[in-house]
């Protein structure tokens, strides 16, 4: 934007994650796990961003079987969410969308070394003059400091 100053996050990514309950017991997770519990599918449209299916990403994560279709399927993010919080199954998940779910343990981030990065990326932008009000600044600040954004500096 002309005349603005703006600010980009490194990207997305798109992880798996399930309540800790789920978690096999004395053992590690594994894509071969994964695809044996109930998935969770994000029916929300995602254009653009190369947001992966289930099949897609425990193929890349090295999945013996592909999955069907079974599991739930919702069409919002925030009941997606919302369902891997209550151990409904694991979820496919933007991880910015799930930071402090992450942060407070209520959700946990399976296969961390497999990476799905997306085209997506958050932006602040404000003008110099509005940088110079106390609230604009401390805004744009904090969302720094939590990493929804990195400086242009």
């Amino acid at each position: 934007m002309e005349g603005c100053e703006g600010d980009t996050s490194d990207g997305e990514e798109i992880i798996p994650v399930c309540h800790h309950r789920l978690l096999p017991q004395g053992e590690q997770a594994t894509a071969g796990w994964i695809a044996e519990q109930t998935l969770i599918h994000d029916g929300t449209a995602h254009p653009g961003g190369g947001f992966p299916t289930w099949a897609e990403w425990l193929a890349r994560a090295g999945a013996n079987q592909a999955p069907s279709d079974r599991g739930l399927k919702i069409n919002s993010t925030a009941a997606v969410i919302h369902a891997a919080v209550a151990a409904q199954g694991v979820a496919l998940v933007r991880k910015a969308l799930v930071a402090q779910e992450l942060e407070s343990g209520r959700l946990v981030q399976l296969l961390p070394e497999r990476r799905w990065p997306v085209k997506w990326a958050y932006y602040v932008a404000a003008s110099p003059k509005a940088l110079r009000r106390s609230e604009v600044g401390a805004f744009h600040d904090w969302l720094i400091s939590k990493g929804v954004a990195q400086t242009g500096e």
